[in-house]
C-alpha cells in the first residue's frame, strides 16, 4: 500500500517513448494512486509538452518541474535516456528520491546505477520511518531527544 502523500508536489521520472502498453498502464495507475492520496503530480507524458524536435525544451520544462517538486519518484527503465538525464537534475538539486517500481530494480554485486537508485530509495524510506517515529513520540509527549535516540 502506498503511503499517504498529502499535499506533496511530486515529479515522476519515467520513460515516455519506447514503452510497452503494460508499462504505460502501470505508470498511469501509479500516478493515479499518488493523485488519489492528495499529491499534485507532474507526469511528463501528460504535463510536459512533448512536441519538441530537439528535446531541449522538454529538458527545460522537466527541470523547472523538478525544482518545484518536493519529492521525486522514479519509474526506472534502464534504456530511458531522458530518465537518466532527469535523475541527474534531481540528484544535483538534492531532492528526496524514491523508486516507483522498486520491485523491478535489482541490486547488483558491482557498482551500478541501480544500486545508487536503491540506496536513494532506502534513504527516503528510512527518513520517513524516522519522522513517523518522532511524530508518534510527540503524540505521547516523549521529549524529542528521546524520540531521536529510540529511532536509531
Amino acid at each position: 500500500m502506498m503511503a499517504e502523500r498529502g499535499d506533496m508536489r511530486i515529479f515522476v521520472i519515467c520513460p515516455v517513448r519506447e514503452i510497452t502498453d503494460k508499462e504505460h498502464r502501470d505508470i498511469e495507475h501509479y500516478v493515479a494512486q499518488l493523485e488519489a492520496s492528495g499529491a499534485t503530480v507532474h507526469w511528463p507524458e501528460r504535463d510536459t509538452n512533448q512536441n519538441d524536435a530537439c528535446g531541449l525544451a522538454i529538458c527545460e520544462q522537466n527541470r523547472k518541474a523538478i525544482v518545484d517538486a518536493e519529492e521525486i519518484h522514479i519509474w526506472w527503465k534502464p534504456s530511458s535516456k531522458g530518465s537518466l538525464f532527469d535523475c541527474g537534475i534531481a540528484f544535483g538539486l538534492g531532492k528526496r528520491i524514491r523508486l516507483a517500481n522498486p520491485h523491478q530494480v535489482q541490486q547488483t554485486p558491482e557498482k551500478s546505477f541501480e544500486n545508487v537508485l536503491r540506496e536513494l530509495h532506502d534513504r527516503a524510506c528510512i527518513s520517513d520511518l524516522h519522522m513517523d517515529h518522532i511524530v508518534e513520540c510527540a503524540r505521547h509527549e516523549v521529549p524529542l531527544r528521546d524520540a531521536e535516540a529510540r529511532a536509531c
